[in-house]
């Protein structure tokens, strides 16, 4: 059976990725005029979009139903990039403190709450190396 650390840890990461979705929505216009002078701006922002998504998606999955080790880690160096990013943008003044920009920042407080909990001793027996997947 799933540790309650890894349900807590699936919750909040699935709604810092539903919080992070709603920021690409907010920032769609935004986006295509930054990659306006690609070839195809349309299909590149809608291309960059699914895999924002789709990364976040196939990490929690990893981590929660698989349980693995490596996973978890590339996750939490994706969110210190990302964090390091939010605080260099707003170091600069160039981060946007708009609904998009709330959005985001929630999406990376969720996403820390959420590794914290893979961090708890239950977590740490299910992602330890040689688990069994059975008791999945």
């Amino acid at each position: 059976m799933r540790p309650i650390s890894i349900t807590r840890f699936a919750i909040l990461y699935a709604a810092g990725i539903a919080l992070g979705a709603g920021s690409t929505l907010l920032h769609w216009s935004a986006i295509r005029a930054a990659l306006a002078s690609a070839s195809r701006p349309g299909f590149l922002a809608t291309l960059l979009a699914l895999c924002g998504l789709s990364v976040p998606l196939l990490l929690l999955w990893l981590i929660a139903a698989r349980g693995s080790d490596g996973a978890r880690w590339l996750a939490l160096l994706l969110l210190a990039l990302g964090v390091a990013l939010l605080l260099f943008g707003a170091a600069r003044g160039t981060y946007r403190w708009d609904a998009a920009g709330l959005l985001g920042a929630g999406r990376l407080a969720l996403h820390c709450l959420a590794l914290a909990f893979t961090f708890r001793p239950d977590a740490r027996a299910w992602l330890a190396p040689g688990r069994r997947l059975e008791s999945a």
